[in-house]
């Protein structure tokens, strides 16, 4: 699959998704820009060694890759009713084992983390733009878990169900 890919992106992470079934509709989508992620350690060393370092192993986050579709709307007061209107930030994880707490599950920690990070960006994205470096910090963060993630080992042709958030 052949898509531009941006500064920090490489080919082989967007061949290694192009290998997962149930991404196709969104590698397919060039309304979806592919957009630099926090996976770049910055600030001389010191700044998203979190992302950057700690987790981009082969035993934590082994591959990332983040899709960006801006609003079509025109107003950037009124998000616009129709969904496929509004902005959206898709990620795209695989995970390796080292982010378990139980065997076969993911810390709850490593998703709130992945939620932080995943909805800062989109925020970034609405407020800033793809391109344009940005800092934020996250106030309140609540989460209510439901059940445990595990891991996906053999990974289902459809995947139908999928974390959304709407910004007002």
């Amino acid at each position: 699959m052949q898509r531009d890919l941006p500064l920090g992106v490489s080919q082989s992470t967007l061949d290694h998704f192009s290998a997962v079934p149930w991404t196709h509709s969104t590698l397919n989508d060039h309304a979806f820009r592919i957009v630099p992620q926090s996976r770049t350690v910055t600030h001389d060393g010191i700044g998203h060694t979190l992302t950057g370092k700690t987790w981009n192993t082969d035993g934590t986050i082994k591959e990332l890759l983040s899709f960006w579709r801006p609003s079509s709307s025109s107003s950037h007061t009124v998000p616009p009713q129709d969904a496929s209107q509004r902005a959206e930030l898709r990620r795209f994880y695989t995970f390796g084992g080292d982010l378990n707490a139980h065997p076969g599950l993911l810390h709850g920690g490593v998703m709130g983390c992945i939620l932080d990070s995943s909805m800062g960006g989109c925020v970034g994205m609405v407020t800033h733009g793809p391109q344009e470096a940005f800092a934020l910090f996250t106030a309140q963060l609540n989460i209510s878990y439901k059940r445990p993630v595990g891991y996906i080992r053999h990974l289902p042709e459809r995947r139908d169900g999928r974390a959304s958030a709407d910004f007002h």
